[in-house]
């Protein structure tokens, strides 16, 4: 065998060991050392844009989790690949958010941070991410289209076409904001 099949061999023989991705300088070695645990918030993907999930099982070999919009459906990855596209997500995440004066993304911030670092990340429940509709009203009975910059806070906002009531789609976690709210009646939540 010449000299250079035998190189080929041990290059071939050397990389099926190894795990590799396709990265935009072509086959890197994936990143790893974040701390993954089970219902805690991750972005995943190695795009400009990646995907808010929540991890629901930690495996040696897989991952389990759920994604948005609906957060319902489980999905299943290798754990190794889930903790390059983990760690890329996150990364992204926090360049393109990071520095914004919201006091949710300082939270998430501090979370994400944690986590890439190899610690502890705070929990969270799938379903407090379902995604529900209110219907609301003003508490006071006023026109409660003069509230609707308010109830932007929650989530998207529609109004009724007989003008007497705004629909939030938004998250099912803040519904009970919602209700302690002195500003809004709630009406009706619905599943969506």
């Amino acid at each position: 065998m010449s000299t250079l099949r035998k190189l080929i061999r041990r290059i071939d023989e050397s990389m099926l060991s190894e795990r590799f991705v396709i990265g935009s300088q072509g086959l890197q070695k994936p990143k790893s050392g974040v701390t993954l645990q089970a219902n805690c918030e991750y972005y995943l993907g190695a795009s400009s844009s990646p995907s808010h999930i929540i991890v629901t099982k930690v495996g040696d070999e897989y991952i389990e989790y759920v994604q948005g919009p609906t957060y319902k459906e489980k999905r299943r990855m290798e754990r190794w690949i889930a903790e390059d596209l983990i760690i890329k997500g996150t990364e992204t995440w926090l360049d393109q958010w990071g520095k914004q004066p919201y006091p949710w993304v300082k939270e998430a911030v501090k979370n994400f941070r944690a986590v890439l670092s190899g610690g502890k990340g705070k929990t969270v429940k799938p379903e407090d991410f379902y995604q529900v509709r209110a219907t609301v009203a003003a508490a006071d009975g006023s026109d409660v289209f003069k509230l609707w910059r308010d109830a932007e806070r929650y989530g998207g906002v529609g109004g009724k076409n007989d003008k007497s009531a705004l629909i939030i789609d938004m998250r099912q976690g803040d519904i009970d904001d919602l209700k302690k709210d002195k500003k809004f009646k709630v009406l009706d939540v619905q599943d969506l």
